[in-house]
């Protein structure tokens, strides 16, 4: 039994008790059966005020105690299927370049996904990290990458200012970032993997093992690296950490259909 119903019910008890009571007082003030029934009913409503005052105790003692998201979240209409756990995120960065990114790749130690259009400079960046996490058998390191040949390539130059530059200018980036995996599959031990797919994403994924760093891509014209990145993991957000790795899992999965990604290369 919940501690607000039993509180409601001992409430009731106590109302009654002394209801009864003092009824009895009223309509047999001479009687012995009703002086009997009233010292009953006294003690019964003494003990009920008791049992009320140390059930609101510990039921305010632990609604203290609930960490702050709790507390939010407990207005949460019913049906509702957010836990409120998985209301927390375990870290934001305000910036793309404050994730410590080798850091991530260092810990890691079985697979890592990348879900991306192109980014040439976080390859640059972390490719000596990379090779490392690979030199050891049973790892691997996953690329999701867009199709360079995407109907979505015209809006997207549009967006990301390439329009001013040649048509090819989006494919022969991404192809450039597909070069530069290639590269990385010299002299390792792990398993590297490029899948393609054909849809402009809503937001670049890095999944580490539990770990999962999502950057939202900037809705307006323009390229900035000045975009939040959120950090969940399997443990304390698991509904989110499985909803984008569920993304993720889909198009590695459809990897060997044509529908909608497919496995490019792996060494």
């Amino acid at each position: 039994m919940n501690h607000f119903l039993a509180l409601v019910y001992v409430v009731a008890l106590f109302l009654l008790s002394f209801g009864a009571a003092f009824g009895c007082y009223k309509l047999l003030p001479e009687s012995e059966i009703a002086g009997t029934i009233f010292k009953f009913n006294m003690s019964g409503g003494i003990a009920s005020f008791v049992i009320v005052f140390l059930l609101a105790r510990h039921t305010f003692n632990n609604f203290c105690k609930l960490p702050s998201t709790q507390v939010r979240n407990a207005a949460t209409p019913t049906g509702s299927n957010l836990v409120p756990h998985e209301m927390q995120i375990v870290s934001i960065k305000e910036e793309f370049s404050q994730v410590f990114w080798d850091n991530y790749i260092t810990k890691t130690n079985q697979i890592i996904d990348v879900f991306f259009i192109y980014s040439n400079t976080w390859l640059n960046g972390h490719i000596s990290a990379l090779k490392k996490y690979l030199s050891k058998n049973g790892r691997e390191v996953n690329f999701i990458l867009l199709d360079p040949s995407s109907p979505a390539i015209t809006a997207l130059q549009t967006k990301f200012n390439h329009s001013g530059e040649p048509q090819s200018s989006l494919p022969n980036k991404i192809n450039e970032s597909i070069q530069k995996i290639q590269a990385m599959a010299t002299g390792v031990k792990g398993k590297l993997r490029i899948y393609l797919q054909d849809f402009p994403p809503a937001y670049s994924a890095y999944r580490f093992d539990n770990e999962i760093v999502i950057v939202d891509y900037k809705q307006t014209p323009g390229r900035t690296n000045e975009v939040p990145a959120f950090i969940y993991n399997s443990k304390d957000n698991k509904g989110l950490f499985d909803y984008y790795v569920g993304d993720i899992q889909t198009f590695k999965q459809n990897g060997a259909n044509t529908t909608y990604s497919r496995l490019h290369w792996e060494n």
